[in-house]
This record gives C-alpha cells, sequence and structure tokens, in this order.
C-alpha cells in the first residue's frame, strides 16, 4: 500500500523538521546563517553584469 505525502513527511526529518520551524529558523539550522539576499544578489550580479 501506498503511504500519502503526509505519512511520509513523517519519516524524512528535514519535512518534518520544516512543519515545526519557521523558513529562518530552518534556514539557519541547515546553514549556520539566517536568510540573506547578499548571496542571490552576488550570483545576479556575477551572472548578468
Amino acid at each position: 500500500m501506498k503511504k500519502s505525502g503526509r505519512q511520509n513527511a513523517r519519516h524524512n526529518p528535514v519535512v518534518f523538521e520544516g512543519n515545526l520551524l519557521t523558513t529562518d529558523e530552518l534556514v539557519k539550522q541547515l546553514t549556520g546563517e539566517t536568510l540573506n539576499a547578499s548571496y542571490f544578489k552576488d550570483h545576479l550580479k556575477s551572472r548578468y553584469l
């Protein structure tokens, strides 16, 4: 029997944590930093300028 997405989420630690934490908390836990637009800006500058 195929499990539903909700059942699979309980067995995937990243998805489960994502349900409990805010976006900023999850990103900080995974990367050590909060969301920061500077990386995206640097990417755009290097790619298009």
